[in-house]
């Protein structure tokens, strides 16, 4: 009798585990990344000319960490590689969430809790990815190298000739598109820096230093300290930046904030962000702060969802965008989405077109919208890949 129990427990447990991907694929799309508004979208033809002639680059965007099939288009959450060319997005960055905490919210959280244990057993990763960021890391930037390797339009941008060579590329094929990795919190390096090399060679070239809790580099703006980097954390600013890796500012704590500036030489973006002067939350960003992001050279992209803009719809994401270009100029801002963060968007990918028709009749000229889009991106990439 014990025997034919386990055997039955065994295989119960068994076709759990074989039809787990699904489970996870159905929760996506019922708890996260939600649309509020489906396409197809209404565009002008003035603003859907304009975009499409444009050099689109999203600062953030989270789909390798889900299990759905990039290559296929999706009618659930926010982007894959189909909706990607439709959408004429040129360049995404693609983040590599690695850990996050039970109850995660915008005012505190410990490191204590790893929601990403289950996520990663339902979804069939290797079992060494079960228990670890650094290998959760690895093995996402291997996923959008299999995607890269099974699509001719996409490349991965690790240094400044594949950029160069890319943009070359595109004069001749508009629609060539790329993608550029980085880390959500630099807990990915599991407080040791001799695992930047591992992280490198897998191709990251953006380093978030804190994501929703305090790691060994770098306090949270979420986290329990609200304090600055370590030690480590500053020879961490030091080091990704003689290897030509951005610094990401987004989630981290203003004391850290403020220690990154007092250090770095390369310009500083903040990958996906609000502004507290049109939305104060604790992730957005300080007048102050966007001063100092803009006298580095770097870049402010603003994202989309309502806990960083305070509003359901993309005038909200622009009128972010007019602060930071009232406040220091249109050379300084750019776009940052956040989608397949875990959000709920006004729009999936495909609704990007309707930022280009917003600026349009904001009074922006299709040179500075130029630059917004995309361009700005493009300066700070010339600035700090090697």
């Amino acid at each position: 009798m014990l025997k034919k129990t386990i055997i039955v427990v065994l295989a119960i447990l068994l076709i759990a585990f074989v039809f787990s991907p699904f489970l996870a694929r159905f929760i996506e799309s019922k708890e996260f990344n939600q649309v509020r508004n489906w396409g197809p979208y209404s565009v002008s033809p003035s603003a859907k000319e304009l975009h499409d002639s444009l050099l689109v680059a999203d600062l953030h965007a989270d789909p390798l960490l889900w299990s759905r099939d990039l290559t296929q288009e999706w009618n659930f959450s926010h982007f894959d590689l189909p909706r990607m060319q439709k959408a004429n997005l040129s360049l995404q960055v693609f983040g590599l969430v690695t850990k996050t905490p039970r109850g995660q919210n915008f005012n505190e959280n410990s490191a204590d809790t790893d929601n990403l244990i289950p996520l990663s057993i339902m979804q069939h990763w290797p079992v060494k990815t079960w228990n670890s960021p650094l290998e959760r890391a690895i093995y996402q930037s291997g996923k959008l190298e299999n995607l890269a390797s099974s699509d001719d339009n996409l490349t991965v941008l690790r240094n400044l000739n594949d950029l160069n060579q890319w943009l070359i590329n595109r004069k001749k094929t508009p629609l060539l598109r790329a993608g550029l990795l980085g880390i959500e919190g630099a807990h990915a390096l599991e407080a040791n820096l001799n695992n930047f090399d591992r992280l490198y060679k897998a191709g990251v070239r953006m380093i978030g230093m804190a994501h929703f809790f305090d790691n060994h580099f770098s306090a949270s703006a979420h986290g329990i300290s609200k304090g600055g980097l370590s030690d480590d954390g500053k020879e961490l600013v030091k080091l990704a930046q003689e290897k030509g890796v951005i610094i990401d500012i987004a989630h981290t704590a203003p004391k850290a904030i403020d220690d990154v500036f007092a250090i770095s030489k390369k310009p500083i973006v903040v990958s996906h962000t609000g502004v507290k002067a049109t939305c104060n939350s604790p992730r957005n960003l300080s007048d102050r702060h966007i001063k100092k992001v803009a006298q580095t050279g770097g870049l402010v992209a603003i994202a989309i969802f309502k806990t960083a803009t305070c509003g359901n719809d993309i005038n909200h994401m622009i009128d972010a965008i007019d602060h930071v270009v009232k406040l220091v100029g249109v050379d300084y801002v750019g776009l940052g989405l956040d989608l397949d963060g875990a959000i709920t968007s006004p729009v999936d990918v495909t609704g990007m077109p309707l930022i280009t028709q917003e600026l349009l009749k904001r009074g922006y000229s299709v040179q500075e919208i130029a630059k917004i889009s995309g361009m700005n991106f493009i300066r700070v990439l010339k600035h700090t890949l090697q």
